[in-house]
């Protein structure tokens, strides 16, 4: 008796350890009609005529803004 009970336990415990797989989450990558990569924030600049990221952009602004400030206090 106190074998069968312990198989059924046993049996028990490792069925449910097999059923608990990870969820895995896929990333999907949203591309425009351009291909820019929409889901990190690149858009089609037609200036350059290639994908821009904004936060690329907005760096590339303030490090000007920064060195022209640099130049009229020296």
């Amino acid at each position: 008796m106190m074998k069968k009970t312990l198989s059924a336990v046993v049996f028990v415990c490792v069925l449910s350890a097999c059923s608990q797989t990870p969820q895995t989450t896929q990333i999907v990558e949203k591309r425009d009609m351009y291909g820019c990569l929409v889901s990190s924030g690149e858009y089609f600049s037609y200036d350059k005529q290639k994908c821009v990221s904004r936060s690329e952009e907005h760096y590339k602004k303030m490090g000007s803004l920064r060195k022209k400030n640099m130049v009229r206090h020296q």
